[in-house]
């Protein structure tokens, strides 16, 4: 074999070794590649029932249901703020949403003697994965979600079983319930 042969042999096959490792990043598959997260949206909350005074006393829809079937109902103050109120006890308060989080944690309440979470989800979000001190179960979850702790974190999941995004068990809630009273949580920004 010539030289000019072994020099195009050894060409073609470096050819075929870079074609053959290119495969990978051409289907998807690389282990570098990361999915990106979808962004937020919130099109439930403009669905709710708008009231410009107190919210707590007007029309609401039922958000999520507990396992002990508490019920969290919620309504808008002004089309700008989520208002919520809990059955079996009453109380609640009105809250921001973050429109950039998937997931985000609404209120506590801590009677009764346990803890129940609240949190509000993204429009993409199907299901919830609940880690405790015991082990981790996921279940279907639409808008929002009623946990009872403790808990370590809560995990949103859409559709297919993918994260997208979490909150901690003892993460900032903006509303809570305590046996004397239900109380908001106010934060400003620019002092």
């Amino acid at each position: 074999m010539s030289t000019r042969a072994k020099w195009i042999a050894c060409l073609a096959a470096l050819a075929v070794a870079g074609l053959v490792a290119s495969i990978p990043a051409f289907l998807g598959s690389s282990e570098s590649a990361t999915k990106p997260k979808p962004v937020a949206s919130y099109h439930w909350f403009d669905r709710l029932p708008v009231s410009e005074r107190d919210v707590l006393v007007s029309d609401k829809v039922v958000l999520a249901k507990a396992p002990d079937g508490e019920r969290l109902h919620a309504g808008s103050l002004g089309g700008e703020q989520l208002c919520l109120t809990l059955s079996h006890h009453g109380g609640g308060g009105c809250m921001a949403i973050d429109r950039k989080k998937q997931i985000q944690l609404a209120a506590k309440d801590t009677r009764d003697g346990r803890t129940l979470l609240w949190g509000i989800l993204a429009d993409d979000v199907r299901a919830v994965r609940i880690r405790s001190a015991i082990g981790s179960t996921t279940r279907e979850a639409r808008r929002a979600f009623g946990v009872i702790g403790p808990i370590a974190s809560i995990t949103a999941l859409d559709g297919k079983g993918n994260e997208l995004g979490s909150v901690k068990g003892d993460g900032f809630v903006p509303m809570g319930c305590s046996p004397g009273s239900c109380f908001t949580t106010i934060t400003a920004s620019g002092f």
